[in-house]
């Protein structure tokens, strides 16, 4: 927990929607080394839950788009959804995941990275604690 991620905006990765990036951006709280070291365990099993989720939806995206190109992420998103709307259930609890990560403060940096940072102060620069 001791090394620091750049603070910009640009380093955010969207997981699912813009909707989500907004709530990113919105992300304010500040933690302590020992407050962030303390909601691990949590956001180890909240990860976990992600991880699982987005991998049932990487295979059903692979079996659709043989091709898939993460760049078109979201236009993909919406194509599946419209093929198979039967996994709108797993979009949403994902979508749930990430929104209970957000609402303890922590910034969800996308699956790709599978990073959650934790905002803080150190020498009074606001960095993120990864």
């Amino acid at each position: 927990m001791s090394s620091a991620c750049s603070r910009g905006r640009d380093s955010i990765q969207p997981p699912i929607t813009p909707f989500v990036s907004q709530l990113l951006m919105s992300n304010e709280k500040l933690f302590s080394l020992t407050e962030a070291n303390a909601l691990i365990p949590r956001i180890e099993l909240i990860m976990s839950g992600i991880q699982h989720l987005a991998l049932q939806i990487r295979r059903e995206m692979e079996k659709l788009t043989p091709n898939f190109d993460q760049s078109a992420h979201d236009e993909t998103i919406v194509q599946l959804l419209r093929l198979k709307p039967e996994l709108q259930p797993l979009f949403t609890e994902l979508f749930q995941f990430v929104q209970e990560i957000e609402k303890l403060g922590e910034s969800f940096k996308g699956l790709g990275l599978g990073l959650v940072a934790f905002p803080a102060k150190i020498g009074g620069e606001t960095v993120e604690l990864c």
